[in-house]
């Protein structure tokens, strides 16, 4: 069992976000509102909390819940656990999670490049306003879209995201950042094109 590889105590601090995430978590899915006895509530919680006490480089952060939820509909405890694990080691996402986000900063910066070289309307017009990547892409960073693409679909996307990686996720933004060129490049109130970007 994955709890046999545990380093130390999640401190106070993660236990008590998890312990708030829990209930934000897909709280429209029949499994994870209770409905079903609590039972994808607490396999979540205790996938959370082994991971907390398995890796001291990371910090618990708000988007992990997503991400663990999304595998748990497709695995057990154990496997959600290592391929959570597989997520941080070996697809890069240790730097998102580790203090003052240095991945979150990588990634929007990536981002940025990618809009100015494929989609220049839409970068010329983020600019314009100031929208950085990291204020419409952190949730995306920090969840693998988990809490944006619909449950039924996440099995896809992580098939492709443990073939492709970053890569792919890369391609997923400037997929929809394409099918909503024309509403995004039309708005200029900040918070309407917030709105636009992330819908």
């Amino acid at each position: 069992m994955y709890q046999k590889l545990v380093k130390i105590e999640p401190d106070e601090e993660s236990k008590s976000q998890i312990e708030r995430d829990l209930s934000r978590t897909f709280p429209c899915s029949d499994y994870y509102s209770g409905q079903k006895n609590g039972k994808g509530i607490d396999k979540l919680r205790r996938v959370l909390m082994a991971f907390a006490s398995y890796d001291s480089q990371v910090d618990y952060v708000q988007g992990m819940n997503f991400i663990v939820a999304s595998l748990l509909l497709h695995c057990t405890e154990v496997i959600a656990f290592w391929l959570f694990v597989a997520l941080i080691e070996d697809c890069e996402m240790r730097d998102i999670y580790m203090p003052r986000l240095p991945g979150l900063f990588k990634h929007s910066q990536m981002i940025e490049m990618l809009l100015k070289c494929h989609l220049p309307q839409i970068s010329e017009h983020l600019v314009h306003h100031s929208i950085k990547a990291e204020l419409y892409a952190s949730e995306w960073v920090f969840g693998l879209f988990a809490s944006v693409i619909p449950l039924e679909y996440m099995g896809l996307f992580f098939d492709e995201f443990f073939k492709s990686k970053w890569i792919f996720f890369y391609q997923v933004i400037l997929e929809l950042m394409k099918h909503h060129k024309h509403q995004i490049i039309i708005e200029d109130d900040f918070y309407c094109l917030m709105h636009k970007i992330k819908a």
